[in-house]
This record gives structure tokens, C-alpha cells and sequence, in this order.
């Protein structure tokens, strides 16, 4: 069976990290500000050297569990001065036609569920 296109959801058009940021921000999102999505994504998260993916995935969204939050372009990953295997990210909002592209749209069912809150994905995923 295959899944559903649901027109709400949002289409994968660049290699993105979408990172799930509920348990940060709780789930009352009209309480949820750009600055506040900004602070829950930006870090500290255990995965390897994002340095590496960099070239690669240079479009991070954040996400609850239904929707996405923020759309953000880092320009600079660090790792945590208190735990090495965690990294974070100095950056800005992405461009305003990427942030119509997914700001506000649902997450792909494809997408949900997963248990590490960080997943790589490319167009055609």
C-alpha cells in the first residue's frame, strides 16, 4: 500500500535535517515564537560531525509532531563545551520563499514516529 499525497503536507525540495523539537517547546504552539523555535533547534544534539553533512544538508526544520515550525539556514555547527558527542548550529531564518515552502505545512506520515529526534532527508525520500 502506498502512502497517501496529502496536499498540506510539505514536498521535499532540498536535502533537509528536520528535527523534532516538541518535548522543547511543549504543545501549545500559540505560545511559540520564531525566536523561541530558533533556541530549541539550534542545539545541542547527539549526532556524528555535522561538519560533514554540511555541504550536503545546509536546510534545518524544526518540527513537532505534526508540523513544521521554523525553517533555518546554519551558517556555523559547534559542538557543546559540555558534551562532545553533541552539536549545535549558529544560523539565520532561511529565505522567505523557503519559508513558505514548509513553515506551517504537515509532516509526511512517512516522516512521524521515528525514534531519534534528528532525521537526514533528501528529495525523493
Amino acid at each position: 500500500m502506498t502512502a497517501q499525497f496529502n496536499p498540506d503536507d510539505f514536498q521535499v525540495g532540498e536535502p533537509i535535517i528536520l528535527i523534532f523539537v516538541e518535548n522543547y517547546l511543549g504543545t501549545d504552539l500559540s505560545l511559540v515564537y520564531p525566536n523561541d523555535v530558533y533556541a530549541a533547534v539550534r542545539g545541542w544534539w547527539a549526532i556524528a560531525d555535522p561538519n560533514v553533512r554540511a555541504q550536503d544538508y545546509n536546510l534545518v526544520l524544526a518540527r513537532n509532531s505534526t508540523h513544521v515550525l521554523g525553517a533555518f539556514r546554519p551558517t556555523r555547527w559547534v559542538r557543546s563545551a559540555f558534551d562532545e558527542g553533541r552539536w549545535g548550529f549558529v544560523g539565520r531564518p532561511a529565505e522567505v520563499a523557503v519559508q513558505i515552502r514548509y513553515v506551517g505545512r504537515r509532516i509526511p506520515e512517512r516522516f512521524r514516529g521515528h525514534g531519534n529526534p534528528i532525521l537526514y532527508i533528501s528529495p525523493g525520500d
